[in-house]
């Protein structure tokens, strides 16, 4: 055993297991013991076990959870006392991230092997949050008063400008493989950007034409969940349309007019019963949430309020009906929930 290999050793074992922000720790166990030093560092690299309260799953896109084999990769969940809850006054990421069995969806795409060792192959979502709670923080200013260096804003900035891709106009991570640079073209990322951002990005036209091309696609890289169509989804649909609209080309408006008029006809027939109750939720969603996103796109189409309605001259004498009905529905849910208090907004138009 050469001098170095000792002290590798040495700092193998007697290295302290912090947990990471994901609830684990990478101590190793009793049989790993007597394993050699690069055999005890492989294992140590990776991001390790949960510690005690903690539960850990993989899940694919359709949320279905794989085998702990070392190989089978999909979404990291976690849950416990020691995990976040929630976004600090942002109750759409909130939703976004936390499931109403209280899985904390962090986005990183992992791999789990049988003795129970996490190790991150992908960061998508991470990547989602980041960049959208900076340009909240920065952009919007929220939460008020917080003190960051004011040049940051252009920085942030000047950021995006460079990320965004010209050719599709979307946002999405970036990969390098072989030595290749790969973009990905992603709805949520773009969303929140141009949302952010309050429509100012270039290359509307371009992001319009992707939009639409991968209407009948899964998501984060279409329209689609697991299940089909979902007001979550459609929502973020609805305000790219919207943010977009004026620098559309005529049968862009023409194409983004049929589908936002069939997505509106899905809402009011399928995802909303007669009585107001919401029938469609995505698998993830709780039903605070399921009332939220359906009242958020209804709003952003301008379904309850004619100005609003930039794609449609359409009536839809039905709507303030329809309006009463949700409202009664909601008086039904937990008051003090923030999505319930958001959709009241919206539907009062007080948002």
């Amino acid at each position: 055993m050469t001098a170095k290999t000792g002290v590798l050793k040495r700092l193998v074992r007697s290295a302290i297991a912090l947990p990471t922000r994901t609830g684990t720790t990478a101590a190793l166990k009793a049989k790993h013991l007597g394993l050699d030093a690069d055999a005890q560092m492989k294992i140590m690299s990776k991001q390790g076990r949960p510690v005690f309260g903690v539960e850990m799953k993989v899940v694919d896109d359709a949320g279905q959870a794989q085998p702990h084999d070392g190989k089978s990769m999909g979404e990291l969940l976690v849950r416990g006392p020691w995990i976040v809850s929630g976004y600090f006054e942002d109750a759409e990421a909130t939703a976004a991230a936390v499931d109403k069995d209280g899985w904390f969806h962090t986005g990183d795409v992992v791999t789990i092997d049988t003795d129970g060792y996490m190790q991150i192959v992908d960061r998508r979502k991470e990547l989602n949050f980041a960049t959208a709670g900076l340009s909240r923080l920065i952009l919007w200013r929220r939460p008020p008063n917080y003190l960051w260096d004011p040049r940051l804003e252009a920085v942030i900035r000047d950021f995006v400008a460079q990320w965004q891709d010209p050719v599709t106009g979307f946002f999405g991570a970036i990969y390098l493989i072989d030595g290749r640079r790969v973009r990905t073209v992603d709805l949520s990322l773009t969303f929140h950007m141009a949302r952010y951002l309050e429509g100012r990005i270039g290359y509307w036209p371009e992001l319009i034409d992707t939009l639409l091309a991968i209407r009948d696609e899964r998501y984060p890289y279409g329209w689609l969940d697991e299940n089909g169509l979902s007001n979550h989804n459609n929502y973020d649909v609805a305000v790219l349309f919207q943010l977009g609209w004026p620098q559309m080309r005529p049968d862009q408006r023409r194409r983004a007019a049929e589908d936002l008029g069939r997505l509106t006809d899905w809402c009011l027939n399928t995802a909303i019963a007669p009585d107001g109750a919401i029938r469609a939720r995505a698998p993830s969603e709780s039903l605070p949430e399921s009332y939220y996103f359906a009242i958020a796109f209804l709003d952003t189409v301008g379904y309850f309020e004619p100005a609003r309605r930039f794609w449609t001259q359409r009536p839809f004498p039905e709507a303030p009906a329809v309006r009463e009905r949700l409202a009664r529905q909601l008086l039904t849910l937990p008051q003090s929930y923030p999505m319930v208090r958001m959709a009241r907004e919206r539907l009062s138009g007080s948002r």
